[in-house]
């Protein structure tokens, strides 16, 4: 689940007295895995009980895995505590895909959608969109509803224009000097 869900729980469970169940609920878990860990900054209630939730788990040798988009030492407004806590595990730093992964992914997806792509189509998708998952997904939904509105055959032709602007927007913008001058 994401932070923002569990987030949402607890102030649920506390408007309709319900802190027991959530606790319950939580703390008896076998695996606890939460993603986007960094959205609990700044949040002093949902902190005190997500580290207490933790303190049962880790106590009860129960698995937790958090799953963040930086490390938990630049995490911002999160309390000390929660902070050398999280360090207590193995961290391991996730870089986006390489080539021939993102490639896969995007025949794998491909395939989930019954949309036959050809080698071609998925290497272009690869090739442009590099930061992560989530974009290769997105752009090959996308060509499936585009191809299917269509009623066209994928082709690398059509790849290019029906992605366009999922391309623009990933694409980073080069900073030269001139840029900062006339920004400053």
């Amino acid at each position: 689940m994401d932070c923002e869900k569990f987030t949402n729980e607890i102030i649920t469970a506390v408007k309709m007295a319900t802190t027991e169940q959530f606790r319950q609920k939580y703390r008896e878990a076998d695996v606890l895995l939460i993603d986007d860990i960094q959205f609990l900054a700044g949040k002093e209630s949902t902190q005190e009980e997500f580290f207490h939730t933790f303190n049962t788990l880790h106590n009860a040798g129960k698995q937790i895995v958090l799953a963040s988009d930086r490390p938990a030492k630049e995490i911002k407004s999160l309390e000390e505590r929660l902070r050398t806590r999280f360090e207590w595990g193995l961290t391991a730093d996730i870089q986006p895909p390489d080539f021939e992964t993102r490639v896969a992914i995007v025949k794998r997806k491909a395939e989930l959608l019954n949309l036959d792509l050809p080698d071609d189509v998925a290497e272009y998708i690869a090739n442009h969109l590099k930061q992560n998952i989530r974009q290769l997904e997105g752009a090959v939904k996308k060509l499936n509803a585009y191809y299917m509105l269509e009623g066209i055959a994928p082709c690398i032709g059509v790849t290019t224009t029906a992605i366009k602007d999922t391309l623009n927007d990933t694409q980073p913008i080069p900073v030269t000097i001139e840029k900062i001058i006339n920004e400053v």
